[in-house]
């Protein structure tokens, strides 16, 4: 299943964040909810000598400008609950080339919940992004002549359009006794590209499911064994495969700051169209 909104959704995020928000700047209620609120704002300026990474001195592009970064820090603390959440929007402005502006927004956010041996939550991350792409040039490699090698193009930044990123992680964990617990993770990662781009770059999600058992076998050692199962679709739909693999690891302590941890794993992956391993 894949995750397609439209930009007026994306930015109504934000909008949406915002007005929750609000009525939050309240001191008296803050203090009762235990809400903490902490805007941000930054202004810098910002240079490039070749904003286009043309190798042709004739063609290269100097712009200058402005960067406005604006973020809001949300935080709310129960004996059971919590919860953070950060918006930010990060502006670029340039006289020079306004093709090259960009106004990117962010959306964080992680939120957990303890109940009786276990615990739960999930993490958040959205992402509109404005993305300048580079040439991909095809090089003659067989070609007699070195210096005849069809080069000249190679990395000029010839289109830009907007990346949209969603990641969502809920986890789970169940403390069986004070040596066994249970886990299972998740993670759904969609991405799409604007109109420009998606000739050029692939539209895809990916669905990871994760679950296993960690037992402690000393005070300072632990061990982990777990299954994992994966769903990766394209819009090449001959790409689209399901992995299942497993994994075992260990993790000691070495002292008070510092942590040993190894994993290892086997995960066999299957191409859905040709049934190829």
């Amino acid at each position: 299943m894949k995750l397609r909104t439209g930009k007026f959704l994306h930015r109504s995020v934000f909008a949406i964040a915002a007005v929750t928000v609000c009525p939050l700047l309240s001191a008296e209620q803050a203090r009762a909810q235990r809400w903490e609120v902490q805007p941000e704002l930054k202004v810098g300026g910002e240079y490039d000598d070749n904003a286009r990474l043309s190798e042709e001195p004739e063609n290269v592009q100097e712009v200058e400008g402005i960067l406005i970064s604006g973020a809001l820090d949300v935080g709310y603390t129960t004996e059971r609950t919590t919860f953070t959440m950060r918006p930010r929007v990060i502006s670029r402005n340039y006289d020079e080339d306004p093709d090259v502006d960009s106004d990117d927004y962010f959306l964080v956010f992680d939120w957990g919940h303890r109940i009786v041996n276990g615990r739960f939550g999930v993490r958040g991350e959205f992402a509109q992004e404005s993305v300048r792409t580079a040439e991909r040039e095809d090089p003659i490699l067989d070609q007699d002549d070195p210096d005849a090698i069809p080069d000249d193009d190679t990395s000029i930044v010839f289109t830009r359009d907007d990346r949209d990123r969603l990641r969502l992680a809920p986890q789970f964990a169940y403390d069986f006794s004070e040596r066994t617990r249970f886990e299972l993770r998740g993670e759904y990662l969609d991405v799409s590209y604007g109109e420009q781009l998606a000739n050029l770059l692939v539209d895809f999600s990916d669905v990871r499911v994760e679950t296993g058992l960690m037992r402690r076998l000393t005070e300072r050692t632990s061990g982990f064994f777990g299954i994992r199962a994966r769903h990766y679709d394209n819009e090449s739909s001959d790409q689209d495969y399901d992995g299942i693999g497993a994994a075992v690891g260990l993790q000691t302590l070495l002292s008070e700051t510092t942590r040993l941890a190894g994993e290892i794993g086997y995960e066999e992956a299957e191409l859905t169209s040709t049934g190829e391993s």
